[in-house]
């Protein structure tokens, strides 16, 4: 799975009327991680203000800068799409605002290809 993969605004724009009222607004500190590698996807990030960093996290090692994301980008939703952990860490680089919408309002379907996925609402 490759988490440098990023949703472009556009793709969920049509359902953001719907997602507005189960969003929730999260606010990190600089240097705060919002999820770690390894660990279960529980919905999709958007970044409201600020910037986050995907991060390859290893032991003994400075961690690798793989993406940086600043507002409107949208993360997280390779895990989704696979079911399977995050292959990379997220962590603030600075104070930002972040925008989750949880897993149980999102439902992707699979279309056979890894490049090729649809975003729908769960009713």
């Amino acid at each position: 799975m490759n988490m440098n993969h990023v949703v472009p605004l556009r793709i969920i724009k049509k359902y953001m009327s719907p997602l507005v009222r189960v969003e929730e607004r999260l606010h990190f500190k600089k240097g705060q991680t919002l999820f770690y590698k390894g660990h279960r996807a529980y919905g999709l990030y958007m970044v409201r203000s600020g910037k986050v960093a995907l991060v390859e996290k290893r032991e003994g090692s400075k961690n690798t800068i793989k993406r940086i994301l600043g507002p409107g980008d949208i993360f997280g939703d390779q895990a989704l799409t696979h079911h399977a952990p995050y292959d990379l860490s997220a962590m603030a680089l600075e104070d930002c605002q972040i925008i989750f919408y949880p897993k149980s309002i999102l439902n992707f379907d699979h279309t056979g290809s890894h490049s090729s996925h649809r975003l729908k609402l769960s009713a």
